[in-house]
């Protein structure tokens, strides 16, 4: 089959959704699959740039180059040039048997109707829409409000497509009990190469480091965090807690940074690294004893999915992550991971606390998460039921054409 993926995002690196998109189409083409990429996110490029190219075999074009420096009003209208355009690539690729199915990330209600203009007239055409958040009217009033255009796609959109495929099982059923057919759910998935070589070093008089990665931003629930090491070090645990990521993008951001610095009580035991180089990040990641992960109990938590959790797994280290929408769904508490209470920062500092004080155990289980990680995430796997998904769609449409004719 010819696929085509098109939507806001950047492409080949950049944001949590070009990681998606890469993933998605790299195990696509290990299936066999052609595959071409339309993305319609602005990116900052040179003139000299060619907006065709390829990664690693798959034909790539970003319609939205844009110089350094380009304002709001620039970046607005070249990404919805970029969207005209990938509609009339997408009618060429049709036109040339090269598109079979398109998948399209985006829910835009300004945009959607855009990409999709005139494909009704391909009923052949398997049209499946990637939807990796949910959210609630109340939630989209903050700094974001492109928010209020997502919603309002999100509940007029659906019937422009044939299927979809979400990122949690949370948000399938949500999907199924709104009346919506043909879901699957696709989690972040990932390639997964052979398990890290990691061997149990008793520790003595050594700080248990912990390393947190993110934006501090409100759905990380930093103060879930702050709060738990306070208690940790109240209980007279001897840790450290490495803090990474652009913190500073956000005032609230900044704010926790702040807050985590100037505590009397963590003085000494936190690193506030800030942005690190992909190298730096990867040697802070396997030097520490536990990668942590908070998230906020909200519905736009639980039925999105943190991708630097497959990060994390990928090191082979012990991963402690809150118990909020699919986490416990695919790792085993105490197995594979240690998962704690995402509202009750005592209780969550207890579960760590008893966790750190059998080491070894912790250790075996940072080898479990990478196992589990490889068997519940791997990309192939999901691209296989992906195409399984689709052949089933195919099929019914094409019965209900022969219905329609007859």
């Amino acid at each position: 089959m010819n696929f085509v993926i098109a939507g806001n995002f950047p492409f080949p690196s950049g944001a949590a959704s070009s990681v998606r998109i890469r993933n998605m189409a790299l195990g696509l083409q290990a299936c066999g699959q052609q595959v071409h990429i339309l993305a319609t996110s602005p990116t900052v490029s040179t003139k000299d740039e060619e907006k065709a190219q390829s990664f690693n075999g798959i034909i790539y074009e970003t319609l939205a180059q844009i110089s350094p420096g380009s304002g709001k009003l620039i970046r607005g209208a070249a990404r919805y040039q970029a969207v005209i355009q990938a509609n009339q690539i997408i009618h060429h690729l049709i036109s040339k048997h090269e598109c079979d199915v398109l998948i399209v990330y985006d829910r835009g209600i300004s945009r959607v109707p855009l990409l999709l203009r005139g494909l009704s007239k391909y009923p052949e055409l398997v049209k499946i829409l990637d939807v990796v958040e949910y959210y609630q009217t109340g939630e989209l009033f903050g700094s974001y409000p492109q928010y209020l255009d997502y919603w309002l796609g999100e509940r007029s959109i659906h019937g422009l497509f044939d299927g979809f495929t979400v990122i949690t099982s949370t948000l399938m059923a949500l999907y199924l009990q709104r009346g919506l057919r043909n879901v699957l759910t696709f989690p972040h998935v990932e390639q997964w190469g052979n398990l890290p070589k990691r061997e149990y070093l008793k520790k003595v008089n050594a700080p248990f480091v912990f390393t947190y990665v993110g934006a501090l931003t409100v759905r990380d629930n930093p103060e879930s965090l702050y709060l738990i090491m306070e208690h940790l070090v109240k209980k007279g645990l001897n840790i450290q807690l490495n803090l990474i990521g652009y913190f500073e993008r956000s005032t609230y951001g900044r704010k926790m940074a702040q807050k985590f610095q100037q505590d009397p009580l963590l003085a000494g035991r936190v690193n506030l690294l800030g942005a690190v180089s992909d190298g730096a990040l990867l040697e802070y990641l396997q030097q520490s004893d536990g990668l942590i992960l908070t998230r906020r109990n909200a519905s736009s938590e639980i039925y999105a999915f943190p991708t630097r959790l497959l990060e994390y797994l990928q090191q082979a280290r012990p991963v402690f992550a809150a118990s909020v929408g699919d986490i416990p769904h695919y790792l085993r508490d105490t197995e594979d991971a240690i998962l704690f209470d995402a509202d009750d920062t005592l209780r969550a500092a207890k579960t760590i606390a008893n966790a750190i004080d059998h080491p070894e155990q912790l250790h075996q289980i940072g080898i479990n998460g990478y196992r589990r990680g490889s068997q519940v995430f791997a990309r192939e796997e999901y691209a296989g039921k992906l195409l399984t998904f689709i052949e089933a769609i195919q099929k019914f449409k094409s019965r209900h054409q022969m219905i329609r004719r007859s």
